[in-house]
């Protein structure tokens, strides 16, 4: 896995959850900077997926494979669930979210790395 790219999703997913929240607050629905981030992270995270893959089939393994395969998997997950969530409910409830997916997303890359270096 991609180091600098670790710390640019968790930048972003952060961003995510704080913009989500405020539109949230602010009784929105998602607005274009929330999509954009969204958009962005994802990008990002399906990149840092094919990477793990790749380092994966050449045959570097983590420490807890099965748990991470689940964790990459939720973190490739989460934003397309919370896109899905805006297509269905237009409210301020889909810049929660947003919000959620963030939050996930960035906890779930720093496990990522620590299962990744075990």
């Amino acid at each position: 896995m991609l180091d600098w790219l670790r710390w640019v999703i968790i930048a972003l997913s952060l961003l995510l959850a704080i913009v989500g929240y405020l539109d949230f607050r602010g009784a929105h629905a998602p607005r274009r900077p929330t999509l954009v981030l969204a958009a962005a992270g994802w990008a990002a995270v399906v990149v840092q997926a094919v990477v793990a893959v790749v380092a994966l089939v050449r045959g570097d393994r983590p420490g807890e494979f099965a748990t991470f395969i689940g964790y990459l998997f939720t973190t490739l997950l989460m934003v397309p669930a919370a896109a899905y969530f805006r297509a269905v409910e237009r409210s301020k409830w889909a810049s929660v979210a947003f919000a959620i997916a963030g939050v996930t997303v960035a906890v779930l890359m720093m496990r990522l790395d620590q299962l990744w270096r075990s």
